[in-house]
């Protein structure tokens, strides 16, 4: 009887979302922490090392998704048809979802910059990080390797081609989006102010799949957005400097609603180009 009841809490499409994202967290900790201590070992007896803790990071996230992919979910790269699919882009739905990333970067502003505004409010000063940009070195080109291409192409497969899909076999799209974007924003704690601006990210992610049936789409999205973040880190000094000088004014406030203005009108124009 136990065994029964445990086969269909696996069966749960909500129970094994949860178990596998859990996995894909634990499983990268795992690899992580050998290379780590390798890491470690090559620095104490002064090895030249120029590899970084960030890239060994992103390199465990890396394997363990392809370990996902191909042991546990079984996904199955031809099936996705890139191809076709890259044949099926249209040039004026990419222009409206490059539109949506900003929108949504904009949109997601004063949620990182919440301890900034509660300090400005409570202290009557602004606080500024200051993050000179070090050039396009070996490592920037890394990072951006992953940020631009790796994770929004694996984390769209697994989180909206995936864990979406499986949800929204027997659910609501509602709920499928809102749960399958939590799994999304638990996924990148522990950095809290991003818990929020992910969870948004995925929700809209799961919207334009939902609506494109193209998972490319989706990926685009994720890329432009990071896109858009890095030119903005890039720029760090110049445009943060601008931004803080408006003293959270309410010029600062309208850029804030101009970004919802962008995307729900993108949406709407989305929603005509595929109609």
């Amino acid at each position: 009887m136990n065994l029964i009841i445990m086969n269909k809490i696996l069966k749960n499409t909500f129970v094994k979302s949860t178990l596998i994202t859990l996995l894909l967290v634990i499983q990268s900790l795992l690899i992580l922490l050998p290379f780590l201590y390798l890491n470690k070992i090559l620095i104490e007896n002064k090895e030249h090392v120029t590899i970084t803790p960030t890239f060994l990071t992103l390199l465990s996230w890396s394997i363990s998704y392809f370990i996902v992919f191909k042991f546990i979910i079984k996904l199955k790269f031809p099936s996705i048809n890139i191809n076709k699919k890259t044949q099926a882009l249209k040039l004026k739905v990419i222009f409206i979802i490059l539109l949506i990333s900003i929108g949504i970067v904009i949109i997601n502003t004063p949620i990182w910059d919440i301890n900034k505004i509660v300090f400005y409010i409570t202290e009557d000063t602004i606080l500024i990080d200051n993050h000179p940009f070090k050039g396009f070195n070996t490592q920037f080109i890394i990072d951006l390797l992953f940020y631009l291409i790796v994770f929004p192409l694996t984390e769209e497969l697994f989180f909206r081609k995936y864990v979406f899909t499986a949800i929204l076999k027997n659910n609501s799209f509602a709920i499928s989006a809102v749960f399958s974007s939590i799994l999304f924003s638990l996924y990148h704690l522990p950095n809290y102010n991003n818990l929020i601006p992910t969870f948004i990210l995925g929700f809209i992610s799961c919207i334009i799949y939902y609506r494109t049936k193209n998972i490319l789409y989706s990926i685009l999205l994720h890329f432009l957005y990071n896109l858009t973040i890095t030119i903005l880190n890039v720029y760090h000094n110049e445009v943060y400097t601008f931004i803080y000088q408006l003293e959270f004014n309410y010029i600062y406030w309208l850029i804030v609603l101009f970004g919802f203005v962008l995307t729900f009108f993108s949406f709407k124009k989305l929603k005509v180009q595929l109609s």
